[in-house]
């Protein structure tokens, strides 16, 4: 794993999980919908990580080929 991956993984879960904390600790509804939205906005580098990861396995040959 490269070091920027390693650092996209590590900053997608620590926004998340800053944002679910967050979440659960916030009493009104009105706010936890802005919470949902951030949380979103958090995932988002997580996504990219996913879409790369996923982009990987593209079909047709490769190398010697």
């Amino acid at each position: 794993m490269t070091a920027e991956r390693l650092f996209a993984w590590t900053v997608a879960i620590a926004a998340v999980a800053v944002t679910w904390l967050g979440y659960t600790a916030l009493p009104a509804l009105s706010e936890r919908s802005v919470a949902v939205g951030l949380g979103a906005v958090a995932a988002l580098p997580l996504f990219v990580v996913f879409l790369a990861w996923a982009s990987s396995f593209r079909s047709g040959s490769r190398g010697w080929g």
